[in-house]
């Protein structure tokens, strides 16, 4: 049965529908396209880019003035793909779109908000870690086990995120499917 809608009689609720749609659709391609570019940089970074630029450059200490450089734009791509993340759990969970299983749900939910605690860690490090390089002399100035330290959480914290992402990625593509199947 049609229903008219109240608030603007102009537009209909198929045209309501059409919208919701259309935002929905939006809305998966941009979260999908911002875990990539983040999920997919970071995977390529560490993989491909530290052991090519340390091999080139024939130091760490080098490579890691690149990747001082480099982390900055991947953690606010880390925290705008957490976020999304976290606000498709949010539209999922009250727009009534979620699929039936609460696991899946819960442990999407719940890594996104891991990633992005690990992410503000991940903030809050850089610019401690930072206070460590000396640019004029390329080095590590003052306590170097500090540094060490600091840099080790860092990577902890990384790590961290890089298993949640996974955690995150396989339940939310357990979603997509049980909601297309549930849409049949």
């Amino acid at each position: 049965m049609h229903q008219p809608n109240i608030e603007n009689p102009n537009l209909d609720s198929s045209a309501s529908s059409r919208f919701a749609t259309a935002f929905h659709v939006l809305f998966q391609t941009l979260l999908v396209a911002a875990f990539a570019m983040w999920f997919g940089g970071f995977g390529f970074y560490v993989s491909f880019v530290v052991p090519v630029g340390n091999e080139v450059l024939g130091s760490t200490f080098e490579q890691g003035l690149i990747t001082r450089e480099v982390t900055v734009p991947l953690n606010w791509l880390g925290l705008f793909a957490g976020l999304l993340m976290l606000c498709d759990v949010i539209l999922m969970r009250f727009s009534g779109q979620s699929p039936g299983r609460r696991m899946p749900l819960l442990a999407v939910g719940a890594m996104a908000i891991v990633i992005l605690v690990m992410q503000v860690a991940l903030f809050w490090l850089h610019p401690q870690i930072d206070a460590f390089v000396d640019l004029e002399i390329h080095e590590i100035k003052d306590d170097y086990d500090q540094f060490y330290w600091l840099h080790r959480l860092y990577l902890w914290a990384s790590t961290i995120q890089w298993i949640a992402a996974w955690v995150w990625l396989l339940f939310r593509v357990s979603l997509w499917r049980t909601a297309r199947r549930l849409s049949k």
